[in-house]
């Protein structure tokens, strides 16, 4: 974009970002803090990210948003004609429907009739929209056919006076409820194939994601696959009593013989890196999968723990972090954790603490990995996180309100994203903890207002001074 507006070169566009990456976390004073940079797929950003292992001090590496990744996987399979003619028909009939007064005011009586929810309309910029899309249309199935079958249908059919506008909804009647129309069978297929990415994609967006998700969230998805591969591979396996039509049978078919499997593959490559691994290995809640990892993940994860040990403590360090690994893995117990955490690692839930909690609570007895695990687990998978902050931005800071200071846009911002943090589970334990709580809110706000009256007087002052 850059290269095309400015006349820049490549190279001039990358020195042109990693000059102002560095900037901002020199403003903010975080080169010291900051270990990761979570960035989408585009190149300039992956190597920007690069970049920044020569300018910062503790950086581990760059990760890739896993949600681009999974988004992008969706648009792979999307390229397939049968699977793009299914979400054309399905968003159709959502705009159609929601998008006419008359078809939505029979669709919203049929709805509280056949206790329905509402239609979901796609989004123009996440590609997994499509799939909440469609899972609208096949669960409201009985309220779509009741809604063209109704009299007050054929009515509104009869009042278009355009033959454009008559033909548009007899279109969507037919889609919805002709004999011959597959539009049921093929998006169930369709949102049976890809719901499962769609809610990866809202795994890995939350607050409380971390890098460690990642690596089996790609290892599910993988499995998916191969179960589509095999199970839509041919037709001698669909059973002889199964009433989903030839016509969707066929369009399966299609799709598992596009080549996405193959596509999936290649990105799952690029999005499982040794770091990513390495999280995976010292994530407690996972521990217990760590003997069912493929040989090649388990010794590249490792080797990258050790490798990051060796450079944050030396090459004493790194013996100590090894040897505390191999303690983590086969006998837990003996550095420190306690008990009720450590059968919880072993089984796979009750883990009462954090991840991050879990390894700070022992660093007293294995610091140098401590250290290690805490700096993975901070990571996040997604840049989901800071995309929400901006969008809460452009809410708090619209241009009704544009005469705010940035002073003050950042405080209600922290005490939006604060709130909902404190609000979680857990978060708030008790009476005094929320009496603090409310404590530093109210100064906050003595604050912001002490700050607008000295504004206020000072431009009474320049007023007078001018006067």
């Amino acid at each position: 974009m850059l290269d095309k507006v400015y006349g820049m070169t490549r190279k001039e566009v990358q020195q042109f970002l990693d000059k102002q990456v560095e900037g901002v976390l020199g403003d903010w004073q975080l080169k010291e803090k900051t270990v990761s940079f979570v960035t989408d797929w585009g190149s300039n950003m992956m190597k920007a990210g690069d970049s920044l292992k020569e300018m910062l001090g503790n950086y581990v590496g760059s990760v890739n948003c896993l949600q681009h990744l999974i988004s992008n996987g969706l648009k792979d399979f999307a390229k397939n004609e049968s699977l793009a003619s299914v979400i054309s028909k399905a968003k159709e009939v959502v705009q159609y429907v929601t998008g006419h007064c008359a078809p939505r005011a029979i669709y919203d009586e049929k709805k509280k009739e056949l206790h329905g929810t509402a239609l979901i309309k796609a989004g123009a910029t996440r590609f997994g929209s499509n799939v909440l899309a469609m899972e609208s249309v096949e669960r409201n199935e009985k309220v779509l056919r009741a809604t063209v079958g109704s009299a007050e249908y054929d009515a509104y059919i009869q009042k278009q006076s355009k033959a454009a506008d008559k033909a548009a909804a007899v279109k969507i009647k037919g889609l919805i409820n002709d004999t011959s129309s597959t539009l049921f069978s093929d998006t169930k297929w369709a949102v049976d194939t890809l719901a499962p990415f769609q809610s990866a994609i809202k795994e890995v967006e939350g607050d409380t994601a971390k890098l460690s998700d990642a690596y089996y969230t790609l290892q599910v998805l993988n499995k998916h696959v191969k179960k589509i591969k095999a199970v839509q591979g041919s037709l001698v396996h669909v059973l002889e009593d199964d009433d989903t039509p030839v016509q969707t049978q066929l369009l399966a078919l299609d799709f598992v013989n596009s080549g996405f499997d193959e596509a999936w593959e290649q990105r799952t490559k690029q999005a499982c890196t040794d770091m990513v691994v390495a999280a995976a290995i010292l994530d407690p809640r996972y521990k217990h999968k760590i003997d069912s990892m493929p040989p090649e993940d388990l010794t590249r994860g490792e080797a990258f723990i050790e490798k990051l040990a060796g450079r944050m403590f030396g090459q004493e360090g790194q013996i100590k972090a090894t040897a505390q690994l191999m303690l983590y893995k086969n006998d837990p117990d003996k550095i420190g954790a306690k008990a009720t955490a450590v059968a919880a690692t072993l089984t796979g839930g009750g883990l009462t603490v954090s991840p991050v909690m879990f390894w700070k609570d022992i660093s007293h007895s294995c610091a140098e990995l401590s250290k290690v695990a805490r700096m993975l687990l901070f990571i996040p998978p997604a840049s989901a996180t800071s995309e929400r902050v901006f969008s809460a931005v452009g809410r708090v800071w619209d241009c009704s309100r544009s005469r705010m200071t940035s002073t003050r846009v950042r405080k209600l911002l922290f005490i939006y994203f604060n709130s909902k943090a404190l609000s979680r589970d857990g978060a708030v334990r008790d009476a005094e903890d929320f009496a603090k709580y409310q404590e530093w809110l109210d100064s906050i706000i003595e604050d912001e207002e002490q700050q607008q009256q000295q504004q206020q007087q000072q431009g009474e002052g320049e007023e007078q001074q001018q006067g």
